[in-house]
C-alpha cells in the first residue's frame, strides 16, 4: 500500500456553523445553505465547510476553493476573479483506509456578484473529491 492514498469524500456541508461535542467528539451541523440573499453587491458572507472523508491513508493536504461557475472551463479571463475568491489547505491524517475522518473549514469571504459558485474540495495534487453549489441572489425588497 503507498504511504498515503487519496480518500473518498463521504460529504460536504456548507452550512452556518459546526458545532464540536467535547467529550464525544461529534459533529452537529447548524442552518445547511445552498444559496445567499445579499442586500447589495459585493456582499460579505461567513460560513462554515463540514467534510467526511474514509477511504484513504496517511497524511493528506487537502485544499477548499470558492470558485465563480462563470470562470469554469473558461479561457483564462475568470482566473482573475477567482483569485480573490477564498482558497484554503489543510493537512489531515487518516490512520487507515477504514477509519472515517471528519472536519470543518470556517470561511469569511465576500462574493463580488450574484451567481452560481461551487465550494470544491481537493486532496493531494488537486484531485477533486466533492463539490456543493452555492446560489447568491439579490434579497428582494419584501414588504410586511
Amino acid at each position: 500500500m503507498p504511504a498515503s492514498q487519496n480518500p473518498y469524500a463521504l460529504a460536504l456541508i456548507v452550512c452556518e456553523s459546526v458545532h464540536r461535542h467535547p467529550q464525544t467528539g461529534q459533529h452537529t451541523i447548524l442552518g445547511t445553505i445552498n444559496k445567499f440573499k445579499a442586500r447589495q453587491f459585493p456582499s460579505p458572507a461567513r460560513f462554515s465547510v463540514y467534510f467526511a472523508l474514509t477511504d484513504g491513508s496517511g497524511p493528506v493536504n487537502l485544499g477548499l476553493k470558492i470558485v465563480d461557475s462563470e470562470s469554469l472551463g473558461a479561457d483564462d479571463s475568470g482566473k482573475e476573479e477567482n483569485s480573490r475568491l477564498p482558497e484554503t489547505q489543510v493537512e489531515v491524517n487518516i490512520p487507515d483506509p477504514f477509519s472515517t475522518i471528519e472536519g470543518v473549514i470556517s470561511l469569511q469571504m465576500v462574493f463580488p456578484k450574484e451567481g452560481v459558485y461551487f465550494c470544491q474540495l481537493f486532496a493531494g495534487d488537486g484531485n477533486l473529491l466533492m463539490e456543493r453549489r452555492i446560489t447568491v441572489a439579490a434579497a428582494s425588497a419584501e414588504r410586511s
